[in-house]
């Protein structure tokens, strides 16, 4: 993770944000011999904002029987105080996911965040970089049997999101095949 921090660092893709125990992370990057300095490094319980991110998490959750004390213990983990920081505009995207399944990462983002205007299907998009090339692979883990409409919509959302970075899309679409690693009919 912190070398794809850094990847993104350096090739300008992002300006990376650290969740975790500082002093994890720090270990971690002297190890692999990485400068964070130019990183921020947030323990969200230490964070300024955590209280009022409690306060918001559990005024939008509480109609779902989450209590103020399930809040803080639901934004002490890094994957929903990272959610929360996207939500409220502190952070412009979240990449997760190294330490957990793919729907436990999916079902709180969905939930906290909800669909853009006008749109119901969610995907995933995978960003890939190869010799200073991004390629943008979506859908390969959300939805398992396609609509013409949601691949339609899936297609378009992430030509969007590549134009959000400047890239003109150039989109192509491929048949599913899992190689058995999922059991479903098609």
């Amino acid at each position: 993770v912190l070398k794809a921090a850094m990847m993104a660092l350096e090739e300008e893709i992002a300006i990376p944000v650290l969740l975790g125990r500082k002093s994890r992370i720090v270990a971690a990057a002297e190890k692999l011999e990485l400068n964070l300095n130019r990183c921020e490094i947030i323990e969200p319980r230490e964070h300024v904002h955590f209280d009022s991110y409690v306060s918001q998490f559990h005024l939008d959750q509480h109609r779902r029987g989450v209590t103020h004390i399930d809040a803080e213990r639901s934004l002490a983990q890094e994957n929903i105080f990272a959610n929360m920081m996207l939500a409220q505009g502190d952070v412009d995207g979240v990449i997760c996911g190294a330490d957990r399944s793919f729907p436990e990462m999916m079902r709180p983002l969905i939930r906290m965040l909800g669909f853009q205007d006008g749109k119901n299907t969610a995907a995933a998009l995978y960003l890939l970089s190869v010799d200073n090339r991004l390629f943008f692979l979506a859908d390969t883990a959300v939805n398992i049997e396609m609509t013409s409409e949601k691949l339609a919509a899936v297609a378009l959302m992430s030509a969007e999101f590549a134009k959000s970075m400047s890239i003109e899309p150039k989109v192509a679409l491929l048949s599913f095949s899992n190689f058995g690693s999922v059991t479903h009919p098609s």
